[in-house]
């Protein structure tokens, strides 16, 4: 609940979540006073407010995504999915003031491409990263963190990336020539 008030022509609003009082000057105002009232009392109501729980431990997001994995995805999706998240633990252990969800931020992820660059290709590390980015939207919507720390981290941009080739057409009578009976209906209507 929150409440306005006057003190020597001044405006402040007064609110209290569990705990802890908060007391925000609004200026001289009266109309906009009102206006950040009926603010504050919609945050409050959507559990907005700045130091609402909503930080979870690192590792409790990730165990929760693994067991939602095991249930809604085919098991190797589920096994590629704790792959990234075994290499995301391992750097975090390098790290190891970082253990809430709401120690996260795009800096992190930097540096996390920079460690993952020298043993795996970019187009992986962007795969990881869109991985991720999707754990840490299902911990939005559970209540487990407030917002994507990768939201404004980008890709890494592929360099060179080769064209498809197609065959000319003598290849493909080649590549029919040569068929066996199941293989032929199949190249045929490609």
């Amino acid at each position: 609940m929150a409440t306005l008030r006057k003190k020597n022509n001044t405006y402040f609003i007064d609110y209290r979540i569990g705990n802890r009082r908060t007391r925000k000057n609004v200026g001289h105002s009266k109309k906009l006073a009102e206006l950040a009232l009926k603010d504050i009392e919609v945050k409050i109501a959507k559990n907005e407010i700045g130091f609402i729980d909503k930080d979870s431990t690192i590792d409790k997001l990730f165990k929760d995504f693994v067991g939602y994995s095991e249930t809604n995805h085919a098991k190797g999706t589920t096994t590629r999915y704790k792959e990234i998240i075994a290499n995301f633990s391992k750097f975090l252990n390098e790290q190891p003031y970082i253990t809430k969800t709401s120690q996260l931020n795009p800096s992190l992820f930097e540096k996390y491409k920079t460690s993952r660059k020298s043993s795996i290709a970019d187009i992986t590390i962007n795969h990881e990263l869109t991985i991720l980015k999707t754990i840490f939207n299902m911990g939005i919507k559970w209540n487990m963190i407030r917002k994507n720390p990768l939201k404004d981290v980008p890709s890494i941009k592929i360099k060179n990336k080769k064209t498809p080739r197609f065959l000319s057409n003598e290849e493909c009578k080649s590549l029919l020539a040569n068929c066996d009976d199941r293989a032929y209906p199949i190249f045929l209507h490609c």
